[in-house]
């Protein structure tokens, strides 16, 4: 009966309100920088650049999503199937989020429990590794050498780098370093400080969903309704993050900040959402690189994204391109520190 009457409660004490918690800012503080630290440490033993909280919904779930998408099917069946996938998905882990934060009061470390489990909805060293490690893997004659460096962005990436050159991989690491940091750092970041941990939960487990089943090259009709919830609640954070990452680019050497500018309103050479949105917008524009174009997904299966950049721009990305994205992103991180610091100073 008491857990029956917990969950009653969930709607009315912990949902659809400014974060119940009564330090907020502080505990999106210590999470961002313990994500940032043990990113750092643990990136050999993670291996992967997307949040713990993604890779769990995808262990609990991903198999029913692929059980469920059968080409067969209608398009309408399988879009229905989709949302009914992403309703559950959304609706356990906003439960999951009210739990930790109920278990957390408790026990009298509410703050301490906040921290720890919205770390796990946080990615940030760990993004920087792997991306370092891909620029590593460049260099390496050797097949075997060159395709174990490079495993772990290409499962973030979700393509076959086998047969890939060098400016294939560069512009994958472009795409996963933006989709990390827009979707698994400032959203996360963002819909805690809004609705506490359920609705950081509920919307990061959509974030994965929508990674998993409607990345590019996926246009199934299962991915539909996924990546349009997605879409739906990374709107707002997506602006935040375009606005870190021009801010960035001002800082950054051979970055053009007024360019990003530019590229948010310009007609063509735009991202899709699943490439990364407006947050790709900016760094293509502000690098004065085109990254996108044709790739191999996981199943082997040639696939092509929307080309994003300007006109005119280079698509023949080295290792020297890494290196100035992973500064900007570094800025951006900075940035995104200081804001949360400033603000929660202000509040």
């Amino acid at each position: 009966m008491d857990i029956l009457k917990d969950l009653s409660l969930f709607s009315f004490e912990w949902g659809f309100s400014f974060s119940p918690d009564p330090y907020p800012f502080l505990i999106a503080l210590c999470a961002f920088v313990l994500s940032l630290v043990v990113g750092f440490v643990l990136g050999p033993i993670l291996s992967s650049p997307m949040p713990v909280w993604w890779r769990v919904v995808d262990g609990l779930f991903g198999w029913v999503g692929r059980r469920l998408d059968r080409p067969s099917r209608p398009a309408s069946d399988l879009a229905l199937r989709g949302f009914g996938l992403s309703f559950v998905v959304a609706l356990a882990a906003y439960v999951a989020g009210g739990y930790v934060e109920r278990l957390g009061a408790r026990m009298g470390a509410h703050i301490d429990t906040s921290v720890v489990f919205l770390s796990l909805l946080l990615s940030s060293g760990s993004v920087f590794y792997v991306i370092h490690r891909a620029r590593k893997g460049l260099g390496n004659k050797g097949k075997e050498a060159r395709i174990l460096s490079l495993s772990a962005l290409s499962r973030a990436a979700q393509t076959d780098f086998s047969r890939a050159d060098d400016f294939a991989v560069t512009r994958a690491a472009v795409l996963v370093g933006v989709l990390v940091f827009a979707r698994g750092l400032v959203a996360p970041l963002f819909w805690f400080l809004i609705g506490g941990l359920p609705l950081a939960c509920a919307t990061s487990a959509l974030s994965a969903l929508s990674w998993r089943f409607g990345g590019p090259g996926r246009t199934g009709a299962f991915s539909v309704m996924p990546v349009w919830l997605d879409r739906i609640f990374g709107f707002l954070p997506g602006i935040f993050s375009a606005v870190i990452l021009i801010l960035a680019a001002f800082l950054t050497p051979t970055a053009g900040g007024v360019r990003a500018i530019k590229g948010l309103f310009s007609s063509g050479g735009r991202a899709t959402f699943a490439q990364g949105g407006m947050p790709l917008d900016v760094i293509a524009w502000a690098l004065n690189v085109s990254v996108g174009g044709p790739f191999r997904g996981e199943a082997g299966l040639s696939c092509s994204a929307p080309w994003v950049g300007p006109k005119g721009a280079s698509a023949r990305l080295d290792p020297g391109h890494i290196r100035r994205i992973l500064y900007l992103l570094g800025v951006a991180h900075v940035i995104l520190f200081g804001t949360l610091m400033g603000t929660g100073y202000g509040f």
